[in-house]
């Protein structure tokens, strides 16, 4: 079983621009490079607008997934609001909600929405209880496990991270958490929990950055699920 993640594309609205940054290029790049890959489903981990949820980002988004003909699952980040995304995406997407569980193969996951900047404890321990002894998955738009990302860090993570961390290393099997938000593809792992972390597709902020830096690379993950764990590379564009 093979997913593709992308994250963070930040398309500007009709008002908005970004400077030296074509979002919607690279976006369509991406989208071209991965038409040409065998996979099995998509997943998008939120961010889609640039910086305030509009119909012009989402529709600019919908229209770029009109060739992938694998089913699409799609979180919110912190400058997107699940309703008027769901609203113009629906036919694309196979979600209807912006928590919920799907299972890849035999793998169970769990899609939280975090772009309040916290996680829902209650969905998390649910989860975990349904599926005690079992290697999980969980996907959201803010990591939860600490990286290496200074700037991200200090300025932008999820605000009860640690609450929700600590319900992950109480779950008796390994637990998976795939994350975009920190601009940066970087790997971590706490005791049974391992985080990987999917690139922008508009641009990265080095990792041992202390204040905002840019990186022009952009990228995705190609992810192998093998029973509860997976293999993960990433592509840079």
């Amino acid at each position: 079983m093979k997913l593709i993640a992308i994250s963070d594309p930040h398309l500007p609205s009709l008002n908005e621009s970004i400077a030296n940054f074509d979002a919607n290029s690279n976006f369509l790049k991406v989208i071209s490079a991965i038409r040409n890959k065998q996979f099995d489903a998509l997943l998008i981990l939120g961010d889609i607008a640039y910086k305030n949820a509009n119909k012009h980002s989402y529709q600019l988004f919908s229209n770029g997934l009109a060739n992938i003909t694998q089913d699409i699952y799609c979180l919110p980040g912190n400058h997107d609001e699940w309703n008027l995304l769901y609203k113009i995406m629906q036919p694309r997407l196979k979600n209807t909600t912006s928590c919920f569980e799907q299972k890849f193969g035999s793998a169970p996951f769990l899609f939280l929405d975090s772009s309040s900047g916290e996680i829902s404890k209650e969905y998390v321990e649910q989860f975990l209880h349904n599926h005690t002894d079992q290697a999980v998955f969980l996907c959201a738009h803010h990591p939860i496990v600490p990286t290496q990302a200074q700037y991200m860090e200090q300025r932008y993570a999820l605000r009860n991270k640690q609450e929700i961390l600590d319900l992950l290393v109480s779950h008796s099997a390994p637990v998976t958490v795939i994350s975009g938000h920190y601009h940066c593809s970087t790997e971590s792992l706490h005791k049974n929990v391992r985080q990987i972390v999917v690139p922008s597709l508009l641009y990265q902020i080095p990792l041992t950055a202390k204040k905002f830096a840019i990186d022009n690379r952009f990228g995705f993950c190609e992810i192998t699920i093998l029973g509860g764990s997976c293999e993960v590379k990433t592509e840079w564009l």
